[in-house]
């Protein structure tokens, strides 16, 4: 009879638990997408899995993409570290996190201290998806983070150094910049040669004085000494910050609104 008591209990306790865990939100620790604001359709969720595992086996990285409805009073940079270390963590070239809240309409991408060493501007990486943000495109910002992600990792591992959008070369806007300071310098010196109404060139400095003003009784120039200071140079000190959003020990990131 107690035993039938206790397992009746036991079974009445499991049904409880699993009645509440089915209430919550389904969150994989695997699952390379988690969305639990409803911005996803199932199918983009699928397709951008897809892509994500493509790339996460081309590189051996792990990359993770959130939206949630919302953090409360929570810093999303410090948020952001934590989904990454807790769910994005273990592989071998590291991990990487872009984070959407809906309510605050921020977001923010976080890497760990190994993927800092191969995207260690992040801010990069939002800048290339940032207006599909602004226009409610969030696919599409989830499609471009992935690829911002595959093109930083594939240019590292062929040039052996982090990839960097203010060291790319624009042929045409150096072109275009010195046809304008040519411009701009013929324009300044004809302006100031007409300026000059009153001055006239001359063959030989002496020309330019009045000849009954000033006579010279040698021809000998005297050349006394030079006096040379040198100073030391103070050098300054520093290192690279973390962007957009505080120091996190151990990785990087930058964020912002939309």
């Amino acid at each position: 009879m107690i035993k039938n008591i206790c397992a009746t209990i036991l079974f009445l306790v499991a049904m409880s638990f699993s009645v509440t865990f089915a209430s919550m939100p389904a969150r994989m620790i695997d699952a390379e997408v988690f969305d639990n604001s409803q911005t996803l359709s199932k199918n983009e969720i699928q397709s951008l899995t897809n892509k994500i595992q493509t790339v996460q086996q081309k590189h051996g990285v792990k990359i993770g993409i959130e939206f949630l409805k919302s953090i409360g009073n929570a810093n999303i940079a410090n948020a952001a570290h934590e989904l990454l270390n807790k769910h994005y963590d273990g592989a071998a070239n590291g991990g990487i996190i872009f984070v959407v809240v809906m309510d605050s309409r921020n977001w923010y991408v976080a890497t760990d201290s190994k993927m800092d060493m191969l995207i260690p501007n992040a801010k990069d990486i939002g800048n290339q998806l940032i207006n599909n943000l602004r226009d409610g495109d969030y696919f599409g910002a989830c499609e471009d983070y992935i690829n911002a992600v595959d093109k930083s990792l594939s240019y590292y591992e062929q040039n052996g150094a982090a990839y960097n959008s203010d060291d790319e070369f624009n042929i045409m806007a150096a072109m275009a910049a010195v046809i304008l300071g040519i411009f701009f310098g013929v324009m300044v010196r004809s302006w100031l040669i007409g300026s000059m109404s009153n001055v006239h060139h001359e063959a030989a400095a002496l020309d330019y004085l009045k000849r009954e003003t000033v006579k010279f009784i040698k021809n000998r120039d005297t050349y006394l000494y030079t006096n040379t200071e040198r100073r030391v140079k103070p050098q300054s000190s520093g290192g690279r910050g973390s962007s957009g959003g505080g120091s996190h020990s151990g990785g990087g990131g930058a964020g912002g609104s939309f």
